[in-house]
C-alpha cells in the first residue's frame, strides 16, 4: 500500500510538472509603453485590442491608440466633432470601426474611418439634448455582447443598452419593492462594476455592483437583485462587491471582489460559494484585490489579483501555476489580454506592457544578488550530463554559482578561508573539473584546488613540478590530461594524479627563433586528441600521434593560418574550425593536421558583418558562432550560413563564454548572468505589418482628411504635402521596414529610419501613393496600401484653358490677317484714288500751263514759217517749242519747280511769243539779287 501511494504520488507530481510546464508562459523582458514613449500620462483605467488590429488605451488623460511603435493621443478640445468632451476615460470598447469610451461626463465614440467623435450625456433615463459639464455622468464600463450590442454601466443610472436604430439608450431598473438593498454594502447597487453575458442562456446579462449582482433580460426588461448577507458584516461587504465577472465554459459565474477574494455563482443553483483552492500558494496568490479573471482553456482560467498572476484548473479545483508580483525590483505579472499571437498584455503603475513570445527566446538568469563585485565576468560555464545543474565561476569571484535550470534557482558556493579572487590582479584565467568533482583554479594569483564536498582551498602552485606563470589557462582533455597555456614554459601537459608533466616550450620556440611564440590562448582539443591554440604569430596545433607542434605563423605563410585566432569548434564531419577575426572563419582538418588551415571564408561576403568572437558545436554537430548582431550556423553538410538575430531575447550581446549544454540548449556568460536558449525552438518573427496611413501635412499645416476609401484631395496650391506612415507591428516595431512611391511621380523609395514621405512641386493629376511595410526578417506584406492622391491643376494648365486660349490665338491671327489685307485694299485703293487725282491735277497744270491758244498760236506760227519757207525761224521756233513742251511736261510731275527752271521755261516762251509777233515788243526778267 505504501509503494501504490507512493506510485500515484509520482504520477501526481508529474501531471502537475507536465501542467505546470505546458502552462507557463515567459514573463520576462517586458515591452513598456509609458510617458517616455507618448502616453500622456502612466495612468492607464482600460486596455484593449480592436479588430482594426489597433490596441486602444485608456487613460486619466485621455483616449490612445498604439500600433507597436507609434501612440497617438486624442484629448478634449474645442472642435468636438474631432476630440474628446472629457480626457478621463474609464472603459474603453472596440466594436467594429467604432471605439466607445466611459468617462466621467458620459460617453464619447470615435469613428476610427475618420477620426471624428460623437458624444452622449445621460438627462434621467434617456439621451440628453445637449452636452455641459454634470455631476452624475460617470460611465464605469462597457461590454459588447454575442449580438454586437453596447451594454453601459454608469455610476448612478445603473445598466443600459444602446439602441442603434433609435440612438439612445434603454435603461433597466430595479425594482425596489421586490429588491430591497442590502445593508450594509461597499456602494449603491445601481453603481455598475463589470458586465459579463451568460454562457447558457443569450438573454441573460449579468451586471455586478458594489452591492449585489443583478441579473438582466434583455429582451423582457426584467431586473432581478442577488445578494449574499453573512453574519460577518465586513465580509458581507466585500463578498457582494462584484469588481469583475467572468462566465465560463462550465456555465459558472467567477467573480473577483476587493477584499473577498475569488467566489463562484452558480446560475442554476443560485449558490455563491468561495473558489475552492487547496494549496496555501493557490491561497496565498487569490488574496488581494481581484483586478481580471479570463478564460485560458475550456478548463483552466487566468486570474489576475494584487498579489500576482495565477492559472486556475476548474477541475482539478487547483492553482497550477503562479508569478508573484515583486515590487522591489518592480516586477508586476497580470493580464488583460492575450493577442493572437500570444502576447499578453496588461497595465500597472509604469503604464502599459505586453510579453512578446517572439522576443523571449534567450532567457537571462542574474546572480547579481549573490554577487559582491560589480561585474564578475562569468568566463567558466561548467554542466553535468543532463544540462540542469549549471556551475559558474566567474573571472572576479569569492565563489562559485550553481543554477538549477528546472527550479530557476541560483545557490552560491563561498571559497573556505575567506579566499577570494575579486581584485584584478588575482583574476582568475583557467578553471576546470576533475572527474572527482574536485576544480582546479588557475589564474594571476596562483593555481588552487577548491573541493566543495572537503569545503577546502588549497594553493598547488608552489607544490607543482614546474614553475607557473602569468597567464594560465586549463583545458581538460579526454584522457583525464590536464593542458596549461603558461607564459614561462609554454604549452604544458600535466597528470595531477602522478604530478608528471611535459614542457612543449622548446617545440614551439624553435618552430620561428625570430619571431619567438609571445604566449598561447584558447585550448582546444579534437575528435582525434590534438590540441590546438592561439599564439601571438597566428596558431598551432599538438599532433598527440607525433607527440609533436606545427606552428602556423601567418606572417610566413598567409594561406594556412591567421593573425588571430578567437575560438575553435569542431563539426562533425571533422573539420576544425577557427575564428581569425575581422569576419573570417577557416577551418583546418582533425585527420591532417599538419595541413594548417585548408579553406577560408568571409562572413562579410555571404552579406553579414562583424566579426565572429566565439565558436561551439551543437549537440548535431554543427558549428555556431556569433557577432555583435546574430549568431551564425555553419552548415556541416553544404558550409552555407544561417543567422538568427539576438533582437529575439538579447537586446545588447555582451558576452564571455559560449558553449552547449548536453541537454542541447546553447549557453552565454555574461557580466553577472548566464543566458540560455534552445536553438531547436528558434522561431523567426512571422508577423506581417500593416501600414497604415498615419496623417498628412500640407504646407507643413496638418490636414484633415478621411482617411478611408476617399482620395486625397489638394488644391494647385497644396502641392508641396508630407505623407506620414506607420505599421501595425508589435514584434520588433522599430524594426520595421518602409518602401513608398507616388505612383505616376517617382519610383520606390526605401525609408531609411522615416516615418514620413515629403514630395515638392507636383504637378497637378491623379496620383496613387503606395506603401509597402516589412518586418525584421525582410518578409514584406504582398499587400500594397494606396492613397488616391488628387491634385488639381491650374486653371491656366488645363485644357478648356488652353483650347480657349488656342481658339483666341487662332482668331486674333485671323482677324489680324483680315484686318492686314483690308488695310492692304484700302492704301491700294487711295494709292489708286490719289494717282488719279495727281494724274487729275498734273493733267490740269498742264493744261493750265499749256493754253490750248498758246498752242495753237504756235502751230500756226510754225506753220506759217514752213509756208513762207522760212525754215531757219521755223526750225528756232520748233526747237523752242519743243523745249518748253518737255519743261512743261517735266514740271508736271513735280511738287516743286526750280526758280531757274521757271525762269528758263518763261525765257523760251518769251522768246516764242517775241519771234511770234516779230520782235514787236521787248521784255527783260528781272530777278532779285537776293533771290
Amino acid at each position: 500500500m505504501p509503494a501504490c501511494k507512493a506510485i500515484k504520488l509520482v504520477f501526481t507530481a508529474y501531471l502537475l510538472i507536465a501542467v505546470t510546464t505546458h502552462a507557463q508562459f515567459k514573463f520576462d523582458q517586458a515591452v513598456v509603453i509609458n510617458k517616455e514613449n507618448g502616453l500622456p500620462v502612466n495612468d492607464i483605467r482600460s486596455l484593449r485590442k480592436g479588430s482594426d488590429g489597433f490596441v486602444w488605451i485608456g487613460t486619466a488623460e485621455g483616449l490612445c491608440r498604439f500600433d507597436g511603435q507609434l501612440v497617438k493621443v486624442f484629448q478634449a478640445g474645442a472642435d468636438l466633432h474631432y476630440s474628446l468632451f472629457e480626457n478621463s476615460i474609464n472603459a474603453v470598447l472596440p466594436v467594429k470601426n467604432c471605439v466607445w469610451l466611459g468617462t466621467s461626463q458620459g460617453i464619447s465614440v470615435l469613428n476610427t474611418t475618420d477620426n471624428t467623435f460623437r458624444h452622449y450625456q445621460f438627462l434621467g433615463f434617456r439621451k440628453a439634448d445637449s452636452l455641459k459639464r454634470r455631476f452624475d455622468q460617470s460611465v464605469t464600463t462597457l461590454y459588447s455582447d454575442a449580438s454586437g450590442t453596447v451594454w453601459i454601466g454608469t455610476r448612478d443610472r445603473g445598466l443600459c443598452m444602446y439602441d442603434k436604430a433609435k440612438d439612445d439608450f434603454r435603461f433597466f431598473s430595479l425594482s425596489r419593492e421586490k429588491f430591497p438593498p442590502l445593508k450594509p454594502a461597499l456602494g449603491s447597487d445601481n453603481a455598475i462594476l463589470s458586465i459579463a453575458a451568460s454562457k447558457t442562456n443569450d438573454s441573460i446579462i449579468w451586471a455586478g455592483t458594489p452591492g449585489g449582482l443583478q441579473r438582466v433580460n434583455k429582451y423582457s426588461g426584467d431586473v432581478r437583485l442577488y445578494t449574499f448577507p453573512q453574519k460577518n458584516k465586513d465580509y458581507q461587504v466585500a463578498v457582494n462587491a462584484f469588481r469583475r465577472m467572468y462566465n465560463h465554459d462550465d456555465g459558472l459565474l467567477y467573480v473577483g471582489s476587493w477584499a473577498a477574494g475569488v467566489n463562484v455563482f452558480d446560475p442554476v443553483q443560485e449558490t455563491f460559494t468561495p473558489l475552492y483552492v487547496k494549496t496555501e500558494m493557490g491561497k496565498k496568490i487569490l488574496t488581494g484585490p481581484i483586478s481580471n479573471i479570463s478564460r485560458r482553456s475550456e478548463h483552466e482560467i487566468w486570474i489576475t489579483s494584487g498579489a500576482g498572476l495565477a492559472i486556475y484548473d476548474t477541475r482539478s479545483k487547483e492553482v497550477t501555476w503562479a508569478r508573484f508580483n515583486d515590487g522591489p525590483k518592480n516586477e508586476f505579472y497580470a493580464i488583460d489580454f492575450i493577442d493572437e499571437a500570444n502576447r499578453v498584455w496588461y497595465q500597472n503603475i509604469n503604464g502599459l506592457q505586453y510579453y512578446d513570445p517572439a522576443v523571449q527566446q534567450f532567457a537571462r538568469y542574474s546572480f547579481k544578488h549573490l554577487s559582491n563585485v560589480d561585474w564578475a565576468y562569468a568566463f567558466y560555464i561548467l554542466s553535468d550530463k543532463s544540462g540542469n545543474n549549471i556551475t559558474v565561476c566567474p573571472r572576479l569571484t569569492d565563489g562559485i554559482y550553481h543554477f538549477d535550470k528546472v527550479k530557476k534557482e541560483w545557490t552560491k558556493t563561498p571559497f573556505p578561508h575567506q579566499e577570494s579572487f575579486k581584485k584584478e590582479i588575482e583574476a582568475i584565467r583557467g578553471f576546470i573539473q576533475l572527474p572527482g568533482g574536485d576544480y582546479i583554479i588557475s589564474g594571476d594569483k596562483g593555481m588552487f584546488r577548491f573541493s566543495e564536498k572537503r569545503k577546502t582551498i588549497t594553493a598547488i602552485h608552489k607544490t607543482l613540478p614546474f614553475t607557473p606563470a602569468h597567464r594560465r589557462e586549463l583545458l581538460l582533455d579526454h584522457s583525464g590530461y590536464i593542458w596549461l597555456a603558461n607564459d614561462a614554459d609554454g604549452l604544458i601537459r600535466w597528470k595531477p594524479e602522478t604530478n608528471n608533466y611535459t614542457s612543449y616550450k622548446l617545440q614551439i620556440s624553435a618552430a620561428d627563433t625570430s619571431n619567438p611564440i609571445g604566449w598561447l590562448n584558447n585550448l582546444f582539443e579534437d575528435s582525434h586528441g590534438n590540441i590546438w591554440f592561439q599564439t601571438s604569430g597566428g596558431l598551432g596545433v599538438l599532433i598527440v600521434a607525433k607527440n609533436s607542434i606545427v606552428n602556423f605563423i601567418y606572417a610566413k605563410n598567409e594561406a594556412n593560418s591567421f593573425p588571430v585566432a578567437l575560438s575553435f569548434a569542431e563539426d562533425r564531419k571533422g573539420r576544425v574550425w577557427v575564428s581569425g577575426g575581422d569576419g573570417w572563419l577557416g577551418y583546418a582538418l582533425s585527420n591532417q593536421p599538419e595541413r594548417g588551415i585548408v579553406q577560408k571564408l568571409n562572413i562579410k561576403d555571404r552579406g553579414l558583418s562583424g566579426i565572429v568572437y566565439q565558436l561551439a558545436t551543437d549537440v548535431r554537430g554543427e558549428v555556431w558562432g556569433y557577432t555583435l548582431k546574430e549568431l551564425v550556423k555553419v552548415n556541416a553538410d553544404n558550409l552555407s550560413l544561417s543567422t538568427y538575430n539576438f533582437q529575439y531575447g538579447i537586446n545588447e550581446p555582451d558576452f564571455f563564454h559560449f558553449s552547449f549544454l548536453p541537454s542541447g540548449e546553447m549557453i552565454f556568460g555574461g557580466r553577472n548572468d548566464i543566458t540560455i536558449a534552445n536553438p531547436l525552438e528558434f522561431k523567426r518573427n512571422k508577423e506581417i505589418p500593416v501600414p497604415y496611413i498615419a496623417g498628412v501635412e500640407v504646407l507643413n499645416q496638418p490636414y484633415c482628411f478621411a482617411m478611408s476609401d476617399s482620395p486625397l484631395r489638394l488644391k494647385y496650391r497644396q502641392n508641396f504635402f508630407s505623407i506620414g506612415f506607420s505599421a501595425q507591428a508589435y514584434t520588433m516595431s522599430k524594426d520595421v521596414k518602409f518602401r513608398y512611391r507616388l505612383s505616376g511621380f517617382d519610383d520606390w523609395t526605401e525609408a531609411a529610419g522615416r516615418r514620413y514621405a515629403n514630395y515638392t512641386n507636383v504637378p497637378g493629376g491623379d496620383y496613387a501613393f503606395q506603401l509597402q511595410a516589412a518586418n525584421n526578417e525582410g518578409i514584406w506584406n504582398k499587400n500594397i496600401l494606396e492613397l488616391p492622391v488628387h491634385i488639381a491643376t491650374p486653371f491656366w494648365l488645363s485644357w478648356w484653358f488652353r483650347t480657349g486660349i488656342l481658339i483666341t490665338v487662332a482668331a486674333s491671327v485671323y482677324w489680324l490677317y483680315r484686318y492686314r489685307v483690308s488695310q492692304l485694299k484700302k492704301k491700294q485703293r487711295l494709292k489708286s484714288e490719289y494717282e488719279k487725282k495727281l494724274a487729275n491735277v498734273e493733267m490740269s497744270a498742264l493744261l493750265a500751263q499749256m493754253n490750248p491758244h498758246f498752242l495753237f498760236n504756235s502751230l500756226n506760227s510754225i506753220d506759217s514759217y514752213i509756208i513762207r519757207n522760212e525754215s531757219k525761224k521755223a526750225s528756232e521756233y520748233l526747237n523752242n517749242f519743243a523745249r518748253l513742251m518737255r519743261l512743261i511736261l517735266q514740271h508736271s510731275r513735280s511738287n516743286y519747280i526750280s526758280l531757274k527752271d521757271e525762269l528758263e521755261a518763261l525765257e523760251l516762251y518769251m522768246q516764242m511769243e517775241s519771234l511770234r509777233f516779230k520782235d514787236k515788243f521787248s521784255y527783260s526778267i528781272t530777278v532779285d539779287e537776293k533771290l
